[in-house]
């Protein structure tokens, strides 16, 4: 579903940002990047979604060139949501959750019943409905947040690309949200790539991890091959102590006091 070739990105001609990256993501996958701050994850998320074009390399949506792509074809197949979004004008919950619906919409022309109804459905599905009628203004940064992932599922998007999206979340919206994912994931066969900052969150709910460090790849693969001791010491420069969740059987992280 995804395929990046090399892909090499400076915002200036002496500052790389990410180092020849390479990788592939199947059809349905739930794929976590995480890094280090300053390690690329935004940049990646971004070069994905189009939204930066790379100096060197390519990516390949399904099989096709990403910038090859007509807007509206992009926007029908790839929703993105960002860590912070700004929306400077009064609109409603409802009408900011509607604005997904825009890639499906003529020029000039306006929601139907059936719009309406998928953007509704896609409040409900972040438990966010209760607040249609409320100015996003008037929401806090937890209840902003869903109603963003509600208008990126309002796209119907085959990709979903988040870019930390429980930043601003108590824990237990942060697990209903990556629950919620997750069965999307699942249930709809929608491929995620999602710029994670907690390593226990991505080894519990992501297929495939991807570790960035320095604009590189440092390692690639499941939750089991990656989220090892000696590979979060190379990464993240610190220790910590792995262990295996006895209900999941997933591997998670404990930081390391420096006591024995």
């Amino acid at each position: 579903m995804i395929e990046a070739n090399n892909i090499s990105f400076a915002y200036d001609n002496n500052c790389y940002i990410l180092r020849e990256i390479s990788f592939n993501v199947e059809k349905g996958e739930f794929v976590g990047i995480l890094g280090p701050n300053g390690s690329g994850k935004t940049t990646l998320i971004n070069i994905v979604s189009g939204i930066l074009k790379p100096q060197q390399g390519k990516v390949f949506i399904n099989g096709i060139e990403l910038y090859s792509m007509r807007h509206k074809e992009r926007a029908r197949c790839i929703a993105v949501v960002p860590q912070e979004s700004s929306i400077p004008f009064s609109f409603s919950s409802l009408e900011v959750v509607l604005m997904g619906r825009a890639p499906y919409l003529p020029f000039f022309g306006f929601e139907t019943k059936e719009d309406i109804l998928i953007a509704k459905r896609a409040m409900q599905e972040v438990n966010a409905l209760q607040f249609e009628k409320r100015e996003i203004k008037e929401l806090s940064g937890g209840e902003r947040q869903r109603v963003i992932v509600a208008r990126a599922l309002a796209q119907k998007p085959k990709i979903l690309l988040l870019d930390e999206p429980t930043a601003f979340l108590d824990i237990k919206h942060e697990i209903e949200l990556y629950r919620l994912i997750k069965n999307k994931n699942r249930e709809d066969a929608l491929t995620v790539m999602a710029a994670v900052h907690d390593i226990n969150l991505a080894s519990a709910f992501c297929d495939r991890i991807l570790f960035l460090k320095s604009g590189r790849i440092a390692a690639y693969g499941t939750p089991h091959e990656v989220v090892r001791y000696a590979k979060i010491r190379e990464v993240f420069d610190t220790d910590v102590y792995v262990g295996i969740n006895d209900l999941t059987g997933a591997p998670y992280y404990v930081p390391y006091n420096g006591k024995y």
